[in-house]
């Protein structure tokens, strides 16, 4: 067996898939004999060498030989490409991916024409997925074009997201049940959450909030926790699938808590645990502990909370910190951004941030009461910023330096010529992982 030194790996893993096989089509020796003189049986070394680079150059990869795929399979390569790929490799770009839900009018006679067909009961959205570059919108980083990976005709959405794994549920009916799937975009496998024994229960009702617990770094197995309502509506219950067992567990009796505390927004994974965030009470889980307990909520404004007059509002994680922002419709373009603190014990306002120089720059954010959502926050060792939608645009906003530039000019949607509500977006970053589903 012979290897490749770095840059040989490198040149290799831009050569198409179909030039890779089992039969050993491509001559490893015929790339150079003597680097791979140097390095042969140095399994230590091609690890350090096969670490560095891409998941689809890796997957490439895999049909060089037994040894290749055993080595690119386990799951201390695996946990190790995450650490590298994502957290200390300096060439890794920032890629996020921009889901925009756009809702069609029911009574519009072309959304038929739109859909191809309109069964009875389809909910009229359609959801487009664009992978967004730190630097400009970037069709060639991307994993995948669409969301249509497993031949469910209807539409499909991201519901959550946590370290290069989605949560996907498939639109179906009005009322009927969803199909979920966990799935990797860079790999593109997907494995769908059949429904568990629990779900004829007359105690579980509806499924209020689905997410995943995965941390790479500390396990290759993932938990998916599903939040159920009640009849009553104010109790709840946990129900949780174990990608270690392939097995549902229904946790302990249920909980009480408000009615809305698993509407808007979604939950966050942070410091070990899923936390869900709420004006009445404010709650996180931890499924290795099983733990369910409360947590400060951020603080009510000195004129008081009225959930009429918030505008927007972004609870979020990234790089250890969690954040959360809420935005009001007395004055929109100046709010705190706030940091719940490792411990628990409350919330600590982290930047202020005034908007008014961006919405002089762009006008079309100051119409509708200011037209703007807030998409991620990003904070690491060298920047802080925030990423906020506008009309047509994505903007970086600088929380150190104050300022503001244009990111991308956001791609037109098609319609098909139907009668749309205003876009809704969401936003996730995307990182690059081998995590098995």
């Amino acid at each position: 067996m012979s290897f490749l030194s770095l840059k040989q790996l490198l040149q290799f893993s831009t050569l198409p898939s179909e030039n890779l096989s089992n039969e050993n089509s491509l001559s490893l020796t015929s790339l150079s004999s003597a680097s791979s003189t140097q390095v042969s049986s140095n399994i230590d070394l091609l690890r350090q060498i096969l670490v560095c680079l891409p998941v689809k150059s890796l997957l490439k990869f895999k049909s060089i030989s037994k040894e290749w795929l055993s080595i690119i399979s386990s799951q201390d390569f695996i946990r190790d490409h995450y650490l590298v790929r994502n957290r200390s490799f300096p060439l890794v770009p920032r890629l996020f991916i921009l889901q925009v839900t756009v809702g069609f009018s029911p009574k519009s006679s072309k959304i038929k024409s739109y859909y191809g067909r309109q069964p009875s009961g389809i909910i009229p959205f359609k959801t487009f997925v664009f992978f967004l570059h730190e630097r400009k919108f970037s069709k060639s980083s991307a994993a995948f074009e669409t969301l249509a990976f497993n031949n469910d005709p209807s539409d499909i959405k991201i519901i959550h997201s946590c370290n290069g794994l989605f949560i996907c549920r498939s639109y179906r009916t009005y009322y009927g049940d969803f199909n979920y799937d966990v799935y990797n975009p860079s790999t593109k496998c997907f494995k769908p959450l059949h429904p568990s024994p629990f779900r004829k229960s007359s105690v579980l009702k509806r499924i209020c909030s689905v997410n995943m617990v995965f941390d790479p770094l500390r396990s290759n197995y993932y938990e998916v926790i599903f939040i159920w309502s009640s009849n009553d509506g104010d109790t709840f219950q946990i129900e949780t699938y174990s990608s270690k067992t392939g097995s549902w567990r229904l946790h302990r009796d249920g909980f009480s808590a408000p009615v809305n505390m698993f509407c808007s927004p979604a939950g966050v994974f942070w410091n070990g645990s899923l936390h869900w965030i709420n004006r009445e009470c404010s709650l996180y889980f931890n499924a290795s502990q099983e733990s369910l307990k409360t947590m400060p909520s951020p603080p009510i404004p000195a004129d008081g909370f009225d959930s009429k007059k918030v505008k927007c509002e972004y609870f979020g994680a990234c790089n250890g910190h969690m954040y959360f922002v809420e935005v009001h419709h007395s004055n929109p373009t100046q709010f705190d951004i706030l940091e719940m603190d490792i411990d628990y014990t409350g919330w600590t306002v982290k930047y202020h941030v005034d908007l008014q120089e961006l919405a002089i720059a762009y006008p079309k954010m100051v119409r509708a009461d200011y037209d703007f959502s807030i998409l991620l926050i990003e904070e690491d060792d060298v920047s802080s910023n925030i990423l906020i939608n506008i009309p047509d645009k994505i903007i970086s906003y600088d929380l150190k330096e104050m300022s503001f530039k244009k990111l991308h000019d956001l791609p037109s949607i098609p319609t098909g010529g139907a009668q749309v509500t205003a876009p809704r977006y969401s936003a996730y970053r995307y990182d690059e992982s081998l995590a098995c589903v």
